[in-house]
């Protein structure tokens, strides 16, 4: 699954918080890794709350 984070980076706990919501009402186990990759950054975008992070996570059936 992937989520597009948009916020500064120290905020994409709340995107995790997302994915924990999902595998407990989907019965599902979140996978020990994840990958986030930087869309929009600092490099591009001097504002923080532009910045746009893909997270992406894999599940497992429990």
């Amino acid at each position: 699954m992937v989520i597009y984070h948009k916020g500064a980076y120290i905020e994409t706990y709340h995107s995790y918080n997302l994915f924990a919501e999902y595998a407990k009402i989907h019965n599902l186990k979140l996978h020990d890794y994840s990958y986030e990759e930087s869309l929009i950054d600092e490099v591009s975008e001097a504002n923080p709350d532009n910045y746009i992070t893909q997270i992406s996570i894999m599940f497992e059936k429990i």
